[in-house]
């Protein structure tokens, strides 16, 4: 779809602008090398394949991707998902880059044979402010086939604040968010829904899924995850890395064990 790299900066803004029904080996919408690139005020991404990395965008080498404002959407419902067939980030794959996402805009609907199915990150940093990764809308489901439904993150910061909300992630591990390394800050946002139909799945880490990850959870809701076949649902912490909470709600998350928070010295074994 659009190939910006060398310092090239590109806005598309407005309905006239969505990026539909792209292939490329990686980022099959867009793909972005220290260069920049924005969607704005319904410009939406969606429909677009690649075979290894970002189905719908891959950022990279200090590129910089910011979606805003409302009705913007990475992705939209499985019928239109961005899709990686046989790699990560069916949404976004983002390696040594900036991932924003502003003003109820949304990364949904998207789906990986790997890894992120909403968000990869490798080294990067990704700063979510009131928007999702997932939606309300049906069939809105981030799916990824080994972790991380609607974030993968490896030894990358993660920043969501003022109503940034993970809904909809389905994987084996971390349905919502599965994260290795790094950090995470989390203020004022949600974990699953008092909605039980939007609410993130996963085998282990329902809710999201964190190994030596510090970690920093302020006003945040954890609701009605759900981990079926694991030991941790609304969330599962694993190494030694230091956890803060403050003012957190865990409500109505469920497991084999343990639904509501799992804190355990190494990866478990079941």
């Amino acid at each position: 779809g659009i190939r910006a790299f060398g310092g090239a900066r590109v806005i598309a803004t407005g309905a006239d602008s969505d990026i539909i029904n792209n292939a490329a080996p990686e980022g099959g919408g867009v793909a972005v090398a220290d260069a920049r690139v924005e969607l704005l005020n319904n410009a939406d991404l969606y429909g677009n394949t690649a075979a290894t990395r970002g189905g719908g965008v891959l950022v990279e080498s200090g590129g910089i991707f910011i979606a805003r404002d409302p009705a913007t959407y990475v992705g939209y419902d499985m019928s239109t998902a961005n899709r990686v067939t046989n790699g990560s980030g069916g949404g976004i794959y983002a390696v040594d880059a900036r991932i924003e996402l502003h003003g109820n805009a949304a990364v949904s609907g998207n789906e990986t044979s790997q890894a992120g199915g909403g968000i990869y990150l490798s080294n990067s940093v990704l700063i979510a402010s009131n928007a999702g990764i997932g939606s309300n809308l049906t069939g809105s489901t981030n799916s990824a086939a080994i972790a991380g439904g609607g974030i993968y993150a490896l030894h990358s910061q993660v920043t969501l604040t003022n109503n940034a909300k993970i809904v909809r992630g389905v994987a084996p591990a971390g349905g919502g968010l599965y994260m290795y390394g790094g950090g995470l800050d989390a203020n004022g946002v949600s974990f699953g829904s008092p909605l039980t139909s939007v609410v993130n799945v996963a085998s282990a880490g329902g809710g999201f899924f964190l190994y030596d990850t510090t970690t920093r959870l302020a006003n945040v809701r954890v609701e009605h995850n759900q981990a079926p076949g694991g030991i941790g649902g609304g969330g599962i912490v694993v190494g030694s890395a230091p956890l803060e909470i403050s003012n957190v709600f865990v409500q109505g998350n469920s497991a084999v064990q343990a639904g509501g928070l799992y804190l355990a010295p190494a990866l478990p074994t079941s």
